[in-house]
């Protein structure tokens, strides 16, 4: 015979006792989410007003009563009732209550008083909840109460050591976008409607869509108001290329296929209902987008994805971000002069060269009068067809002339063989005087898939890694080249410098200055002399180490020799006579 199994035929689902013992843990019972879950009970309750008072019981502690002009409550077991409503068949219909907000007080305790609005067969009653009778650990009296809101209404008093300016700090945060008046102590408290400032709204499935443009958003800058219970659902933005954001909020009117994470209701359940609404919201700012004048400069995926759907937004006229070489020190990079309207002759520099060869083959093309054809990728813009149709500089390669020879110095990417097992570094090719040419050669892709390329000569090219050190930086200028001194050391420092950002390092400012110092020497030694080079560096060493030390109005010549230094000095000015 087969054993008996030691598991039951069938299960079903429970709460055991143990979960009543930790109710108290399922809200923060912050002053915020007590605000929230009786705001939202008397909202269902019919109320037309919530009145909220503090009085001082102690010198630390302070009563706080939240009262309403609602329907009442005629079962008082309700309200210890775990998960269960007593809200209308069209309130349960509408927003699915969970039938826990109450619990929000379950660590305080809390007086309650009510009166239905029928108080023929259920009148007038309070009772005095305490933190064990929300466990179940203890019962809670229900008493007649002649003092209980009246015609009907609810007050429900709590205990908080807060004092009034933070009770009302957190009351104003849950009546901000509550559809009933709230009045704290008298005073009522202020409300925004939440889509205020909207360029555009629509209805959907029980809500409605506002959408904004350039609305600053923080990052936890809730999209979602329920009734004055505010959250993030994760609704899409629309970035525009040349700047600015579309973004869209909802006010929830009657939804009740939207599903609150419980018991605390500030998030929404990722279902389908929720991609459905995120895609809905997404329409509702093309269908913003499409109404304004002039269109902002879409990508070509939201230009699809809009057409797709049937809305029609106008293609953005062909403009691109000029290209410009990139820095080393990239915490002093410039954007590009704005956007231009690329020429027939036009590039897409989509090849990426590293800093140094940048650099050499922006000045290359200022000198050649190119660089106003190159232009700055952009992969947003693909699909557009005038974008695919623009030709790419995909490569290039360097080469260098001198003594009737040529060399290839820089080989395009597309021939570096793959690579092996590391093996040892072979020196640079070395030329034992300035060149007599440099060619930059660009290989240009069309868009039939044709090759050709573009020769533009140069007169300064860089012969090391860009990440070396400054020390080992090899400039090569052309015979030829005009470049003086001082553009030399300032392309060395846009192509090499880059500060140390380590906690023993030196200043920005002090590493750039000795970068420059160095930078200078190299473009001296270059373009006049070793010597001149030298006393560059030995001028600006005194001029940074000794300078400060020495007499203003006086005559100082330093003499060093053998290792020995001296220093003369030139007579001290006369003093003026005094007048007689």
């Amino acid at each position: 015979m087969q054993p008996e199994p030691a598991y039951p035929p069938s299960i079903r689902a429970r709460v055991h006792d143990a979960a009543i013992d930790r109710v108290s843990r399922f809200f923060n019972a912050t002053l915020d989410d007590i605000f929230v879950e009786l705001l939202q009970n008397a909202r269902r309750a019919s109320a037309t007003q919530v009145t909220v008072s503090a009085t001082l019981i102690s010198p630390d502690r302070w009563s706080v009563t939240v009262t309403d002009d609602g329907a009442g409550i005629p079962d008082p077991a309700v309200i210890l009732s775990f998960g269960e409503s007593a809200w209308t068949t069209q309130s349960a219909s509408l927003e699915d209550p969970a039938g826990m907000g109450f619990y929000a007080l379950a660590k305080h305790g809390c007086t309650i008083a009510s009166r239905p609005i029928d108080a023929a067969p259920a009148p007038a009653w309070h009772a005095r909840i305490s933190p064990d009778a929300f466990l179940g650990k203890a019962i809670a009296p229900v008493l007649p109460d002649d003092t209980a809101p009246s015609p009907h209404g609810t007050a429900i008093a709590f205990v908080t050591e807060h004092n009034p300016d933070r009770i009302e700090s957190s009351l104003a945060a849950a009546a901000r976008h509550y559809p009933l008046p709230v009045l704290f102590n008298g005073r009522k408290m202020d409300f925004s409607y939440f889509l205020d400032r909207a360029v555009h709204s629509e209805a959907w499935a029980g809500l409605t869509f506002g959408v904004y443009r350039d609305r600053y958003r923080a990052y936890d800058d809730p999209d979602v108001n329920f009734h004055g219970l505010t959250f993030s659902a994760g609704l899409p933005t629309v970035e525009c290329i040349d700047g600015g954001v579309w973004s869209v909020r909802t006010d929830i009117r009657a939804c009740p296929e939207i599903e609150l994470v419980l018991p605390a209701r500030k998030e929404p359940v990722v279902n389908d209902f929720l991609h459905r609404m995120r895609e809905e919201a997404l329409l509702a700012i093309y269908r913003a987008i499409a109404a304004h004048e002039p269109a902002p400069r879409l990508s070509y995926g939201h230009h699809k994805r809009a057409a797709d759907a049937g809305i029609v937004i106008q293609q953005p006229p062909p403009a691109l971000e000029p290209w410009r070489p990139p820095v080393a020190d990239i915490e002093h990079w410039h954007a590009p002069p704005g956007w231009d309207a690329p020429r027939p002759s036009a590039l897409l520099m989509t090849a990426e060269p590293e800093t140094h060869h940048g650099q050499a083959i922006w000045r290359a093309a200022e000198r050649a009068g190119v660089s106003q054809r190159l232009f700055a990728p952009d992969r947003r813009l693909e699909g557009y067809p005038w974008y695919d149709a623009m030709p790419r500089i995909t490569d290039f390669s360097i080469d260098v002339t001198h003594g009737g020879r040529t060399h290839t110095v820089v080989e395009p990417m597309a021939d570096e063989p793959a690579p092996t097992e590391p093996s040892a570094p072979t020196a640079p090719f070395k030329f034992d005087a300035r060149p007599d040419a440099i060619a930059i050669r660009l290989h240009i892709a069309e868009s039939a898939g044709r090759a050709r390329h573009l020769q533009i000569p140069a007169d300064v090219l860089f012969m090391n890694d860009e990440d070396c050190y400054v020390t080992e930086i090899d400039p090569l200028v052309t015979a030829a080249s005009d470049i003086d001194a001082d553009e030399l050391a300032a392309l060395i420092h846009r192509a090499f410098f880059t500060p140390s950002d380590d906690a023993d390092a030196d200043s920005h400012e002090t590493q750039k200055s000795r970068f420059d110092e160095e930078a200078m020497r190299i473009a001296l030694t270059l373009l006049a002399s070793e010597d001149e080079g030298l006393r560059h560096v030995i001028a600006q060493a005194i001029w940074r180490e000794v300078l400060w030390v020495m007499p203003r109005d006086r005559r100082v010549d330093i003499a060093v020799a053998d290792g020995k230094v001296t220093v003369s000095l030139g007579p001290a000015p006369q003093a003026a006579e005094a007048p007689a």
